[in-house]
């Protein structure tokens, strides 16, 4: 790894982007006008991180990725007054996020190992866009209270979250004795690892104990795997019973990955029922590569007999068009960068 050690910076320095080195003496390089930072694969030691943050009081904007030297980020003394919008992408070694006190952030993106973390109480008055997303799918639930303050963001609009984070946010509203404040959240992302039946019993649940009245947009985005995850319940365990009401506003929803198994389908035959105010459904079939001759062919087609029974679903809204194509570029996610494969 190269390493590279700045010289004083330009007063007129605003934005700087890093890959691939390793920076010593950042917080003689740093200058007070910088505002948005990046830094991608940067061999950066906890007090060097805190020293740059600490020399740029105007940042806004800050992006860390794959910086996997990183153990505690810890912003707790030098403050971030001005952080509006904070990225943290696969910093493997890092099991600690501490930032106590940040007043105008907006935007917080965080996709890795769940960790330890008092940053959503410390920006609850001001957040309105946040994505939470582990590394993957897990063989059990890390131990992490990240997830934990969402339904109390009362400013959020925008929220995506994986099925880990779900599972954590269904389970602790569904035991503790708490009102959801999400009341004004548009736009419900959702990166589900698995489609089981514990899988949709949590989108139920949250949906349940997090209502969200002014929600008008849903993206589901299901796993990629053939085999369907549906499972009897031979032993009669309880399951989760779909709510009743709570999407009256929603107009669009989006299933990708969509292949037809049975979780899914009632996944569709719930929002159908359920949103009185659909205008749009657009179920998207997983984009598969089939040789032919020397070349392959892509298909993302639905087979025929799987579109007639989803057109003979009930519906809560004659109005509601369903759509078996790639939509426009308006019908994407705000956080549509995804951090992970599916």
């Amino acid at each position: 790894m190269l390493t590279l050690q700045f010289p004083m910076g330009s007063p007129l320095l605003v934005r700087l982007s890093v890959r691939g080195l390793n920076l010593t003496a950042v917080n003689n390089a740093m200058v007070a006008t910088l505002e948005v930072v990046h830094l991608h694969s940067v061999f950066l030691t906890d007090a060097a991180l805190r020293r740059m943050v600490a020399a740029c009081p105007r940042l806004r904007d800050l992006d860390l990725r794959y910086c996997r030297r990183l153990r505690r980020v810890d912003f707790t003394n030098v403050g971030v007054p001005n952080l509006r919008s904070f990225t943290v992408v696969d910093c493997s070694r890092t099991t600690e996020l501490r930032v106590p006190v940040a007043p105008r952030l907006r935007s917080f993106r965080f996709s890795g190992a769940f960790l330890s973390s008092n940053i959503l109480s410390g920006a609850k008055a001001s957040l309105e866009h946040l994505y939470l997303c582990s590394g993957g799918p897990e063989t059990g639930l890390p131990v992490t209270n990240l997830p934990y303050a969402v339904p109390r963001l009362s400013n959020l609009t925008v929220l995506t979250l994986c099925s880990i984070a779900l599972q954590y946010v269904s389970s602790f509203t569904a035991k503790d004795v708490m009102e959801s404040n999400l009341h004004g959240l548009r736009e419900l992302h959702l990166l589900m690892f698995g489609m089981a039946n514990s899988n949709l019993a949590d989108i139920y649940s949250f949906l349940k104990t997090c209502p969200c009245p002014q929600l008008e947009r849903l993206f589901v985005q299901l796993p990629t795997n053939t085999g369907d995850a549906f499972t009897e319940n031979f032993l009669k365990v309880e399951e989760e019973d779909p709510p009743k009401g709570g999407l009256e506003n929603l107009r669009l929803a989006k299933l990708t990955n969509f292949k037809g198994h049975r979780n899914e389908m009632q996944l569709v035959a719930f929002l159908l029922r359920q949103s009185s105010s659909l205008k749009k459904l657009f179920l998207i079939a997983p984009k598969e590569d089939h040789p032919q001759g020397l070349r392959k062919v892509h298909s993302d087609m639905l087979p025929d007999f799987l579109k007639k029974e989803i057109s003979h679903l009930e519906r809560a809204s004659a109005n509601t068009q369903i759509f078996f194509g790639e939509p426009d570029a308006q019908t994407h996610p705000l956080h549509s960068e995804v951090f992970v494969r599916f």
